[in-house]
């Protein structure tokens, strides 16, 4: 579900036609406490950082990285979109 909404925000017609955009959301508490997610995108590349001071939640994430990497690209290249992915935890 994270993967489709990131690659629904970075997919986005008139994201796509602006250029370069960053954008910063505190995610649900009850998915992700206390987690923020930055994300950052070109037209070649989605820069991905999930600030999160919650060491299971930190865990979790971590754990998960790279399935939640692959179903990303999976969405962008299936939107016609596709860009390297940087994901980050800290």
């Amino acid at each position: 579900m994270l993967a489709r909404e990131i690659g629904a925000f970075c997919s986005d017609g008139a994201i796509v036609c602006a250029g370069n955009w960053e954008a910063q959301l505190t995610l649900d508490p009850e998915l992700l406490p206390r987690t923020t997610l930055h994300v950052a995108l070109s037209r070649f590349i989605i820069r991905i950082r999930f600030d999160v001071p919650d060491g299971e939640t930190r865990d979790l994430l971590l754990t998960h990285r790279s399935l939640l990497e692959r179903e990303l690209d999976e969405v962008m290249r299936c939107w016609g979109e596709a860009r390297d992915i940087q994901l980050s935890v800290w």
